[in-house]
């Protein structure tokens, strides 16, 4: 009995003693929890933005500051600056309703732990009440909080969760609302002529039905068939012109940009439909106009420095925006078609190969019935024979879709012609030949006297679909 009443009342100590350690810790948690303050959700500013009248933040450890009259927001280093309002209005929305995650409070912060010794910014801004400072430290890695203190009360540290680094740009210029380019819809541009030393062209858009056709015009003046696809690409790029950002917006010395003699010019003509007003009703009207960018130099990132013409604005665009339209030449944009007609314009079709020639000819005929309905009949003969009018289709539409792999005025024919077509269409014949060029390649000639290089397979391709049609295949 005596031994269980020692144990019983080892139990009760026991149990004593650990909750005398709770309570112990328990209070040390208050102490600690009342020393530093940790709270969550703590107002930091709460100010009314209409009766907000003065901002100021740093820009690499110098002040710029604004003044707000009449809702409008001035630059105090240069008033007439083209200032956002957007730009400064969402910056202010945020500072003065900000929330803090936690606040530490107690005389012993030292400002070095949190970067406030040497603040990454002041922010300022000014109402009825007068003004109000915060101090910026630095950014936790870890959680992405920013420490702060307000006023000149370095005893009381707020953890915000905003993203300073972000909110205030990293140049005034990025503040500034500059002109913008004109809008352009691509299938409206009817003329691009680049102005880049050696390598100026011209692209010129014809109109045909609902399609346009485009001739493209070196520095030398010569002209040749332009490629719709490769220019359709450079349209949709002049379309959707950007600038990436603002350098100036009353510059009076643009040599420094490269832009008092620039490097090169894009000009684009253009149609844009606008509304006419009118006495009895609302009309649209078509007018012409042109967008004429200038190009200087480059900046430390590679982008270029551009205006346009007449304008005192000075503006950045990317390197690869302006590289896709000044690194390319007319040559680029060069249609690579080697026959000039379609299947329905050939008559008939010499073929001259292995030193045999013969005609291949494609006949048509119309039958109406007694509704009045017309059946046209497509035939081919051959030595006054007919033949399959597939095999027959299959030749002429690889002899009139041949396309060049390249062209170029350069390159030399070296070699005697292994295949030639003469074309016979009621405007006239048209002789495309070939000759083997290389291993890979066949060289020939397009209509506007352009040599010109065939895949071999292509040339095959074409070799076999006549032997077929003439029965040696």
């Amino acid at each position: 009995m005596k031994e269980k009443g020692k144990m019983m009342l080892c139990l009760v100590i026991l149990v004593v003693l650990l909750g005398i350690l709770i309570l112990v810790r328990w209070i040390n948690r208050e102490e600690e929890s009342d020393d530093t303050a940790e709270t969550a959700g703590v107002e930091v500013t709460d100010a009314e933005e209409d009766k907000v009248t003065g901002f100021s933040f740093q820009i690499d450890g110098q002040e710029v500051s604004f003044t707000k009259t009449d809702d409008t927001w001035t630059y105090d280093q240069d008033t007439e600056f083209p200032l956002n309002q957007t730009s400064v209005g969402t910056a202010v929305g945020k500072i003065i309703q900000l929330g803090a995650e936690q606040e530490l409070e107690d005389d012993s912060l030292k400002l070095s732990d949190y970067g406030l010794d040497t603040p990454t910014n002041v922010v300022t801004f000014t109402d009825d009440s007068g003004t109000t400072k915060l101090t910026i430290g630095n950014e936790n890695a870890t959680t992405g909080i920013w420490y702060l203190y307000l006023n000149d009360d370095t005893g009381k540290i707020y953890l915000v969760d905003q993203s300073f680094d972000t909110m205030f740009p990293d140049s005034i210029m990025s503040w500034a609302e500059g002109a913008t380019l004109p809008s352009i819809t691509a299938d409206n541009i009817t003329k691009i002529q680049v102005e880049n030393g050696d390598d100026d062209y011209q692209l010129t858009a014809e109109a045909e039905d609902e399609t346009a056709s485009w001739t493209v015009t070196d520095a030398s003046g010569f002209s040749h068939e332009g490629d719709a696809e490769q220019i359709s690409t450079l349209t949709s790029t002049l379309s959707s012109l950007s600038y990436a950002g603002m350098e100036a917006y009353n510059c009076e010395d643009m040599a420094q940009y490269g832009l008092a003699e620039p490097a090169a010019a894009v000009r684009v003509h253009y149609t844009e439909e606008q509304t006419a007003d009118d006495s009895e009703e609302e009309t649209t009207v078509t007018v012409e106009k042109d967008l004429v960018l200038l190009i200087g130099s480059q900046n430390e990132e590679g982008n270029y420095y551009v205006t346009t013409e007449g304008s005192k604005e000075v503006h950045t665009m990317t390197e690869s925006t302006v590289s896709s339209i000044l690194d390319a030449s007319a040559s680029d944009y060069w249609s690579l078609s080697v026959s000039p007609v379609t299947v329905t314009e050939i008559r008939s079709m010499d073929v001259t190969y292995n030193g045999q020639t013969n005609t291949i000819v494609r006949n048509t005929s119309e039958t109406t019935d007694e509704d009045g309905d017309t059946t046209q009949t497509i035939t081919y003969t051959w030595n006054g024979n007919e033949v399959d009018k597939t095999e027959a289709s299959t030749l002429y539409s690889a002899a009139v879709s041949m396309t060049a792999q390249s062209k170029a005025p350069d390159l030399e024919k070296n070699s005697e012609d292994e295949l030639v077509l003469v074309m016979h269409t009621d405007d006239g014949d048209y002789t495309v030949s070939f000759s083997p060029y290389d291993s890979s390649f066949y060289y020939t000639v397009d209509l506007e006297g352009v040599p010109s290089l065939v895949n071999k397979n292509n040339v095959s391709s074409l070799i076999d679909a006549y032997l077929t049609v003439i029965g040696e295949k």
